[in-house]
């Protein structure tokens, strides 16, 4: 963990922006370290980008919204001395009218 290139969290990265922001800093020497929560995707991931760029790529399936995920995510992260970015990409989404939805369940 004492690799003098940057490295950058990706939350989120198993599909979606997540994934192109994976992709795009790959290209650009990042290291990464990706979480999500569907381990297939982050493996496919983390070989695509294996395959393409000369980076490290460290992969954690978790639901970060999951507080034991959450503090095992940490765990991990904690190990690293040159995290300088972090794009948190994990969320959800509701369907309909903002101001109408119901986040008393989110």
């Amino acid at each position: 963990m004492t690799n003098p290139r940057k490295t950058a969290i990706i939350t989120g990265a198993s599909s979606g922006f997540g994934a192109t922001f994976a992709e795009t800093l790959a290209k650009d020497g990042w290291n990464l370290i990706l979480t999500g929560r569907r381990t297939d995707n982050l493996t496919k991931q983390k070989q695509r980008i294996a395959m393409h760029y000369q980076v490290s790529v460290q992969t954690f399936t978790a639901d970060l919204s999951n507080n034991d995920d959450l503090v095992g995510f940490l765990s991990v992260i904690d190990k690293y001395t040159n995290i300088e970015l972090l794009i948190n990409n994990a969320g959800f989404g509701l369907i309909g009218n903002y101001f109408k939805n119901d986040f008393s369940d989110a």
